[in-house]
């Protein structure tokens, strides 16, 4: 041994003084020279939080210059990778998207806990997902993938990421045709999650062909995944996700089958698809509107209240459960979706204008189910906002019936009043600046909830109990229906 070195024994009670000095100076030591340099490291990293935040969820201003030069998501100097070890030169800026991916968006998807309810992911999780996050910036195929995602995502709120995050996009793209071209198979495990991420971005991006051309080829994949009987569950999963976002952003069947996959998952052993959970109660049948009279529409309403019901209370006593239990929710929920878009596609190809009015039920009762549940808010943006195209087939809907003037279209007025309510507050959150939609839905609320004497709250709120209706989608009704009556019908607009 060096004779530099010192053995100390602290269990000798005979060394006790010393030892209390040594740790004295050891404590100056580190207090001196280490301690002053930890603090302002702190402040930086807090400060470099704060502002992510701020500069994400800033507004662009009307210059468009100043919008176009917005400062990356945290400030840090430095590489995140000095060693060289990712499959990628990991910049200042790319360091920018990982941080915010792993300190802003994953939180919003797993402890988005707001009033009783949450997201789909939990903590556990989220720790996995972040460890595979990190695993996959070594493989340079997944990277570009990742972070091209990620980059789409920051994009929305800071428009100077664009440009680089195509750039990854581009770069996926091309390593993922070189892969094939090499032979390589995409049923392959280190190719085929790839097309999983492309397929996300797409539906991020609102592109619908591509995500369709994507969403193709990942059902031949797991098609042959079935046969082979080497299902990948926990990608399916997040397939199926994806495919609801798909479907409820473009208003199209959903390419996968949620309720065959349901049944041919080992961990259901049920042919058919079970009962909603028998936590929900306090939303039997009678209690429905008198006004829906079309059987199959009355049970997808029923079905979106229990479960909406469910959803809220299986997560706001937060109870640990097994992942059977959280797998079956989360079919659920997306089985009834998927029936939801059926139901409205089956509407609209039997025939007479009468389904046009069945088509606006099916519409709303999407727009309380889409905010209830699937919403993931980051920084105030919702990822996958499926609202906007929801309301605009819904206007072109209602003022088809509006026009036609026969009785087999024509609304009752308290399905009418429900229709228009969820119209205005769906898209409270859903819209940055004023439009010509939004206007009118809130001039027709109006008229409408006036020609049934509604003028309060409490009676308007009494009428909406009898369909889908839920308090907490902010703002509150509450809040804002009074202004219906107070501002003339050319300033009738909210400030979302």
């Amino acid at each position: 041994m060096p004779n530099d070195l010192v053995f100390v024994n602290y269990n000798n009670p005979v060394q006790q003084h010393q030892n209390q000095q040594l740790k004295s100076t050891v404590a100056s030591h580190i207090g001196k020279y280490y301690r002053n340099r930890s603090r302002p490291l702190q402040k930086q990293f807090e400060s470099g939080r704060k502002h992510t935040l701020k500069t994400l969820c800033s507004k662009p201003t009307t210059n468009s210059d100043d919008s176009s030069r917005v400062s990356p998501p945290v400030l840090f100097k430095g590489n995140s990778d000095p060693f060289s070890s990712h499959a990628l030169d990991i910049d200042p800026r790319t360091s920018g998207l990982i941080a915010f991916f792993k300190g802003v968006v994953l939180p919003a998807m797993s402890t988005g806990i707001t009033r009783g309810w949450v997201f789909w992911q939990s903590t556990f999780a989220s720790v996995k997902v972040n460890i595979n996050t990190c695993e996959a910036l070594y493989d340079p195929r997944f990277a570009h993938c990742f972070l091209a995602r990620v980059g789409f995502m920051a994009s929305k709120l800071a428009p100077s990421y664009l440009p680089r995050t195509l750039t990854l996009l581009g770069k996926s793209m091309s390593a993922l045709r070189q892969t094939l071209a090499g032979g390589e198979d995409i049923l392959s495990p280190a190719t085929y999650p790839q097309v999983v991420v492309l397929f996300s971005i797409e539906v991020f991006c609102g592109n619908q062909k591509a995500a369709a051309a994507h969403g193709v080829v990942l059902q031949s994949i797991f098609d042959i995944q079935r046969r082979k009987q080497r299902v990948h569950y926990a990608m399916l999963y997040y397939i199926l996700f994806m495919d609801a976002h798909y479907s409820a952003m473009f208003l199209v069947p959903p390419l996968f089958d949620a309720e065959y996959w349901y049944t041919y998952d080992p961990d259901f052993s049920t042919t058919q698809l079970e009962p909603l959970l028998e936590t929900a109660h306090g939303t039997p049948e009678e209690q429905l509107h008198e006004a829906i009279i079309d059987a199959s529409t009355r049970d997808i309403l029923l079905d979106v209240r229990r479960l909406v019901h469910s959803w809220q209370q299986y997560y706001s006593e937060k109870v640990t459960s097994p992942v059977k239990d959280y797998a079956h929710v989360f079919y659920q929920v997306l089985v009834c979706q998927q029936r939801i878009v059926e139901s409205y596609h089956a509407a609209s190809c039997e025939g007479p204008l009468c389904d046009t009015a069945q088509q606006s039920v099916l519409l709303s009762a999407l727009i309380w189910f889409r905010k209830l549940i699937f919403q993931i808010n980051v920084c105030g943006f919702d990822l996958y906002n499926a609202v906007p195209s929801i309301l605009e087939r819904l206007h072109d809907n209602l003022r088809l019936v509006d026009k036609q003037g026969q009785a087999c279209v024509e609304l009752e007025p308290h399905t009418k009043f429900w229709i228009l309510f969820s119209a205005v507050q769906g898209g409270q959150c859903s819209r940055r600046q004023p439009d010509h939609r939004s206007q009118w839905f809130m001039q027709e609320l109006s008229k409408e909830a006036q020609s049934l004497g509604l003028l309060t709250w409490e009676s308007a709120a009494q009428v909406l109990k009898k369909f889908v209706f839920s308090d907490l989608i902010q703002p509150h009704g509450e809040t804002w229906f009074p202004s219906l009556f107070e501002l003339p019908s050319s300033q009738l607009y909210l400030d979302g």
